[in-house]
This record gives structure tokens, sequence and C-alpha cells, in this order.
């Protein structure tokens, strides 16, 4: 399962180092206002879960912030309106 067991995407966000940030894809708010469990367990375990935002735009910001020298905070903080 990917939320539980050695592999999964839990067992990895809880071994990764501080520095690294984790982002999951986005989803609609409009069609999804309540999180999934497992979007929650992602949330808690320290996953940023992004809302209404296409994941290309995700992942164009974070290529251009990563580019620009910033750290994965700066990331999370530009993409605050949009976590949930």
């Amino acid at each position: 399962h990917a939320l539980g067991g050695p592999g999964s995407l839990l067992d990895f966000v809880s071994q990764k180092p501080e520095t690294l940030s984790v982002f999951a894809a986005t989803f609609p708010s409009a069609q999804i206002t309540v999180p999934y469990e497992s979007t929650t367990k992602l949330i808690d375990a320290g996953v940023s879960v992004v809302k209404d935002l296409p994941p290309h735009v995700v992942y164009v910001l974070a290529v251009l912030t990563l580019a620009a020298g910033a750290t994965g905070d700066v990331l999370v903080a530009k993409l605050k309106a949009w976590l949930f």
C-alpha cells in the first residue's frame, strides 16, 4: 500500500532529511471539501498538499524557486494560500 510499510510514501517522508520538502499533487477543493483519510495522514506526516492549482504550475514554481537558489521553505511560503 502506498501509505504504509517499507518503501511507502509515508516511510519515505518519515526518513527524509529536514531540508527536503515533499509536495503532493493538487486537488479541487470545490469538489473535495474534506480530504481523504490518506491525504490527512500525508499532511500529518509533513507533506504539503496543494489545492486548486494544476500540478504543472506547482512543478514550474518549484523548479524556478530552486533555480533561484531558494529553499523549500520559500516555496512553501509562496504556495501558502493553496496549501490544505
